[in-house]
C-alpha cells in the first residue's frame, strides 16, 4: 500500500479528460515524475499540484485537504504495523514495513524515525540484529531528528514527540540489555513523566503507560528493588484495564510472578501461577510444555518494547 491520495486524484481526472501523461506533464514536470506521482511513490509539491490541476481545468481540489488525507493514511499504516507487531502477524508486518519504506523518504524526520525504529525491532526479532548492537542503532535513530544532540541533553529538556518517546523507550531497553539498568531506568522515568504530562490526549496512551510501567518494573527487578517493581507492575495492570492486549497481559503476569517470588509472597505467586496455567491451556497449541511456556515468557520480559 502506498501513499496514493494525490496520485489517484490526478490520474482519475487525467483519464476522464482523455489526456496522456506526456500531455499533462509538459512544461510542469517530467512524464516519469508524473508517473511516480500517479502510482503513489512520489508526493507532488504544492506548486506542481496546482499547475497540474490548472491544466486539467480543476479548481475544486485543496492541496491541504489531500495532504490531510495522505497523513491520515500514513497514520493508519503506522497503527496497523504496531498492531501486527503486538499480535505476531509476520506477513502483515512485512506488508506495512514495505508501505512505510515507500513513504519514509518523502515525509519528515518523525516518520523516518518511526520507520527505522520499526525496521530495527523487526530485524532484531528476526535474528538479524544482536542485542549488543541494538543500543547503537537506537542512538542513531534518535539523532535522525536531533542532529548531534546526545540522549542526556535531550532528556534534560525533554519535549519529545510520541515517536521519539517510543525511540527512547527502546533505547532504554538497549541499555538494560547491556547491563546498565540504572541508565535504562533514568530514561524510562523521564519518558514516563512526559507521557503522564501529555495525558490521554495522545493516541494509545493507556497501552503506552502499561508498557512503560512494565519496563520500569523489569529495570527495578534488575536493581534488586522488588517492592518498587510491584508498584509499577500494579500501575501497568491498571493501564491494561483501559487498553491493552492478551499477550502484554500474559508477559506482565510473568513479571508479577517474579516480583512475588522476590518478596516471598508465596500465596500470591501460587495464585498467579494457577492463572498462568489457565491462560496456557487457552493459548497453548501443544508446542511448549507449561514449564517451557513459563521460561519463554520470562526470556521475553524485556521485549515489552512497543507503544
Amino acid at each position: 500500500m502506498k501513499d496514493i491520495v494525490f496520485g489517484e486524484t490526478i490520474r482519475r481526472i487525467r483519464l476522464e479528460k482523455g489526456m496522456t501523461q506526456e500531455e499533462l506533464a509538459a512544461g510542469i514536470c517530467s512524464a516519469s515524475n508524473l508517473s511516480r506521482i500517479e502510482n503513489g511513490s512520489q508526493i507532488p509539491s504544492r506548486q506542481t499540484f496546482h499547475l497540474l490541476m490548472e491544466r486539467l481545468g480543476e479548481s475544486g481540489y485543496s492541496y491541504v485537504h489531500l495532504q490531510g488525507m495522505a497523513d491520515y493514511h500514513t497514520q493508519a499504516i503506522c497503527c496497523e504495523l504496531l498492531e501486527a507487531f503486538e499480535s505476531g502477524q509476520t506477513d502483515k508486518v512485512d506488508e506495512q514495513l514495505w508501505a512505510l519504506h515507500c513513504l519514509a523518504e518523502q515525509k519528515d524526520a518523525r516518520l523516518r524515525q518511526f520507520y527505522e525504529m520499526a525496521k530495527l525491532i523487526w530485524f532484531y526479532l528476526s535474528g538479524g540484529v544482536p542485542k549488543e548492537d541494538y543500543l547503537q542503532h537506537c542512538h542513531e535513530i534518535w539523532r535522525l531528528n536531533r542532529d548531534e544532540e546526545d540522549v542526556q541533553t535531550g532528556l534534560e529538556k525533554l519535549q519529545a514527540s510520541e515517536v521519539e518517546l517510543w525511540v527512547l523507550n527502546n533505547l532504554a531497553i538497549g541499555y538494560l540489555w547491556r547491563g546498565e539498568a540504572q541508565q535504562a531506568l533514568q530514561i524510562l522515568f523521564q519518558v514516563y513523566g512526559q507521557v503522564q504530562k501529555n495525558g490521554s490526549r495522545e493516541r494509545r496512551f493507556w497501552k503506552t503507560k502499561a508498557v512503560l510501567c512494565s519496563n520500569i518494573a523489569v529495570c527495578l527487578l534488575h536493581l534488586q528493588r522488588p517492592q518498587e517493581a510491584k508498584t509499577y507492575c500494579t500501575r501497568a495492570y491498571q493501564a491494561l484495564q483501559k487498553e491493552g492486549g492478551i499477550l502484554l497481559g500474559v508477559r506482565l503476569l510473568r513479571v508479577k510472578m517474579e516480583i512475588s517470588l522476590r518478596l516471598g509472597e508465596m500465596e500470591a505467586y501460587v495464585a498467579q501461577r494457577a492463572l498462568l496455567r489457565q491462560l496456557y491451556e487457552v493459548m497453548g497449541n501443544g508446542t511448549y510444555s507449561l514449564q517451557e511456556f513459563e521460561a519463554l515468557l520470562w526470556q521475553q520480559k524485556e521485549l515489552l518494547i512497543f507503544f
